[in-house]
């Protein structure tokens, strides 16, 4: 009782802050007897198509509550339209939200609706299912992932061995990785043929959502956790060697100081300039990477590295569809549901519009499917799929807490001071660890 009593009231305070657009948008829903879908504003045109394949299967009608692009708004949205009881029927959320709106009662169990359905959990990627639950029971169902790369410049790497290597062993840790990167910073020829080379390593270290996937993924490589069977562990010698290995390499000239203000786009700008020779990011970059340079700018992907005591791990990032508990048309938000999870749509979210399937099985039918195709693009979709099969059996879920959106901002704070060089790694850990042993 006493989390949820927090939850909502940190879901109380955020709606409070609600412009007042947002808040006229949600407050005066349209009258209507429509099954109504609250999703992210869509550019591939995938979700229009899936959600027409549904009118026209089903019979019933959809009203796209299409909103701004931009997650937090979105969070925003869909905690107000949930506390108010405005219609809305399902709902495309991320799912580092689900606990939150879970433990606050906001969202209706999904296990007795997929009972007789198509849907099965064991098809879906563990990780993605792992974060659609809260204390054992399921209240979301995966839609689509994302997942942490290494992005490097073979080129470079090239360069450097001059000879034949494989990536998933010449990378596979992160000693290897700051060796290489010394290595290649200090080769002349290397440097003559790019000139604009100044960094070993770019990644998410702003202080935004973007850093606490960076330092999870530091942390998990070295054995740590952040929250582990429900006690705060993020004072640990695991996370401090992470954290500690994140400032050496900022230290060392291997990460750039400015690191603590990069983003994705930033990290890209750098990555397509030359400037460094591995970046961590998303899959986006590598269609955008393709789209935008060809075989101009050669490179690859593998896992993220792992530290002396961990194993390679990736964040988890995405969406989720949900079910509001006071929605009154829940069989047919179900069947929804139902529809954009199984196989036909999972690879049409993939080959219309570039989203990782969260459905497992969909992998080894895509490429199946993609094989032998002649057109670029989707030989380019076949090439990432390929990549792909090394990364998703190490994806992990960020902290599956209630109060994850207040821990995230007590870590981002802490973690991005030790960058900054303000506290060691020691005391900004344990200052975090107090942080959020205070809400939970």
């Amino acid at each position: 009782m006493a989390v949820e009593m927090k939850t909502l009231g940190a879901i109380a305070l955020v709606a409070a802050l609600l412009t007042p657009v947002i808040y006229s948008i949600i407050a005066n829903p349209a009258d209507t007897d429509d099954l109504i879908f609250y999703f992210g504003k869509d550019e591939t045109g995938v979700m229009e198509d899936l959600i027409n394949q549904f009118e026209k299967n089903n019979g019933t009608d959809v009203k796209r509550h299409v909103m701004p692009p931009n997650s937090d708004v979105q969070l925003e949205m869909v905690k107000k339209a949930l506390m108010l009881k405005t219609h809305i029927d399902v709902a495309r959320v991320e799912y580092t939200w689900i606990h939150d709106l879970a433990s606050a009662g906001l969202l209706e169990p999904l296990d007795d609706y997929i009972k007789n359905s198509s849907i099965k959990k064991g098809d879906f990627i563990n990780a993605a299912m792992d974060g659609c639950s809260y204390k054992g029971e399921l209240y979301a169902i995966p839609l689509f992932i994302d997942v942490g790369l290494l992005y490097y410049n073979k080129g470079m790497l090239d360069g450097h061995f001059e000879r034949d290597y494989d990536p998933l062993v010449e990378l596979e840790t992160w000693k290897n990785v700051t060796k290489i990167a010394e290595a290649i910073l200090g080769n002349d020829a290397v440097r003559s043929k790019y000139k604009n080379l100044k960094y070993g390593l770019v990644y998410q270290g702003a202080q935004y959502e973007g850093l606490i996937c960076s330092f999870m993924e530091f942390v998990w490589s070295h054995g740590g956790e952040v929250i582990q069977n429900g006690d705060v562990v993020i004072d640990s010698p695991e996370a401090r060697r992470a954290l500690g290995v994140m400032i050496d390499m900022i230290e060392n000239g291997i990460v750039p100081k400015n690191v603590v203000t990069k983003k994705e786009e930033d990290c890209y700008q750098d990555f397509t300039s030359n400037r460094t020779i591995f970046m961590r990011n998303w899959p986006y970059a590598w269609e955008n990477l393709r789209r935008d340079f060809g075989d101009k700018l050669d490179f690859g992907v593998i896992p993220m590295p792992r530290g002396p005591d961990g194993n390679h791990s990736s964040a988890l990032g995405g969406w989720a569809l949900v079910i509001p508990s006071h929605s009154n048309r829940k069989g047919d938000a179900s069947k929804l549901i139902e529809h954009f999870a199984d196989e036909t749509s999972q690879k049409l979210l993939y080959t219309k519009g570039g989203y990782l399937p969260a459905l497992d099985v969909a992998y080894g039918k895509l490429e199946g499917d993609l094989s032998g195709v002649q057109n670029v693009r989707i030989k380019e979709k076949l090439d990432l799929l390929k990549n792909l099969t090394e990364v998703i059996e190490y994806v992990k879920p960020r902290p599956m807490v209630a109060e994850y959106a207040r821990v995230s901002v007590f870590i981002r704070i802490r973690v991005h001071e030790a960058l900054l060089g303000q506290r060691s790694p020691g005391k900004a850990l344990a200052q975090a660890q107090k942080d959020i042993d205070r809400v939970l």
